[in-house]
């Protein structure tokens, strides 16, 4: 999906410090320049409406499209560029691109791209991760990643530091940690292993939290919800108050479209 390599340079001929995920989103939202596909390299030109729009097979594609008011033509015209897409389902650079916006303006964010919860489910290196960061990942209290290990359902792994908890919610339902699912150990496990490498945080140190939370309520919503968990994370704000997925849609294109270049150096 033209990830970068997360140092936080936009690889464009124009000049900003921005990660390229936000560059890229917000040069299509505000500015109306063209996005190019991942899976074909030729000019794809995409109306705005359907940026935040992309999901799985499982449902009436032609019935979600008419949900979130994108027309037929529409559709055909972004599926001659690229086959790939769905609609309704978030694509990982806009998550991506949503998570750095996080860590980017509250300093005592840290978030890991859904690249390296890849690179750290094969427990490969993670040495340039952070590297910008230096020592100052120590006074870091809360780390956010979004996770798709099935590449069809996002879910979040949020570890709030301080009292050592590893929270893991699931878009599609509230765990009960009585009875965990192997998705919910797997992050466990694959997740105090990287601390440890990481941070120095022995594993015994950690436990397993399933906070209650909102779920979604379709097939397609499960980036917007994952989304809008770390943001209530990142406040420190609950997690139960209902929120449509039409509604978080809106707010989380605001919300991008809204980081713009001026306000770059910013930081909470």
């Amino acid at each position: 999906m033209d990830l970068c390599s997360h140092m936080y340079t936009c690889s464009c001929l124009d000049v900003a410090s921005l990660c390229k995920h936000i560059h890229k989103i917000h040069s299509y939202l505000i500015k109306n320049c063209t996005i190019t596909s991942s899976s074909d390299r030729n000019n794809t030109h995409v109306t705005s409406d359907t940026l935040l729009l992309n999901t799985t097979n499982d449902f009436d594609e032609a019935n979600e499209a008419k949900r979130i008011l994108l027309s037929a033509s529409e559709l055909l015209d972004i599926h001659s560029h690229d086959a790939q897409f769905v609609c309704g389902w978030l694509i990982d650079e806009v998550i991506n691109g949503y998570f750095w916006m996080l860590e980017h303006f509250n300093s005592h964010v840290l978030y890991i791209p859904s690249t390296t919860m890849l690179v750290i489910e094969r427990n490969h290196s993670t040495r340039r991760l952070w590297e910008d960061r230096g020592e100052g990942i120590n006074d870091s209290t809360l780390i956010i990643a979004p996770w798709n290990p099935t590449n069809y359902h996002w879910l979040l792994i949020a570890i709030d530091i301080q009292n050592r908890n590893i929270l893991y919610l699931n878009p599609l339902e509230n765990t009960n940690t009585s009875s965990l699912p192997p998705q919910a150990n797997q992050a466990f496990t694959m997740m105090t292993g990287f601390l440890k490498n990481k941070m120095k945080i022995e594993e015994s140190e950690w436990r397993l939290v399933c906070p209650p939370h909102i779920l979604q309520e379709d097939n397609s919503s499960c980036g917007v919800y994952v989304c809008h968990y770390a943001a209530q994370l990142v406040k420190n704000e609950l997690l139960t108050v209902p929120a449509s997925a039409m509604l978080l849609r809106k707010w989380l294109q605001k919300e991008i479209g809204s980081c713009t270049l001026d306000n770059d150096n910013e930081k909470n």
